[in-house]
């Protein structure tokens, strides 16, 4: 609904609805919100988070907002060598015993 809000420029609207999830994990309450570009981060803040998990949600967001692209979209968490050049996570490597080409017997 605060989508909704925020592009029919109801920015009091979307403030309103954008805290209630922001409240309800009892964080502090955003101000009224001056312009969309402030409304649509706080938005994608939320979503990010409430709906972690949920899916590809944040990927669609992000292109839906036009954000999908390498300026906006950085790496979240930082990169482990191994993985960058292998594509076998190290942990599954380490249970194979070092093995990385399944088996065929």
């Amino acid at each position: 609904r605060a989508q909704a809000y925020i592009g029919a420029g109801q920015l009091a609207n979307a403030t309103a609805d954008i805290n209630d999830v922001h409240q309800f994990y009892g964080l502090a309450a955003y101000p009224t919100f001056t312009t969309a570009a402030a409304a649509i981060n706080a938005l994608l803040y939320e979503k990010r988070y409430s709906l972690l998990f949920e899916g590809a949600q944040r990927l669609v967001d992000l292109r839906a907002y036009g954000f999908l692209n390498a300026t906006y979209h950085v790496k979240e968490l930082p990169s482990d060598p191994f993985n960058s050049a292998f594509p076998i996570p190290k942990a599954e490597a380490d249970a194979r015993g070092g093995q990385l080409a399944p088996s065929c017997s």
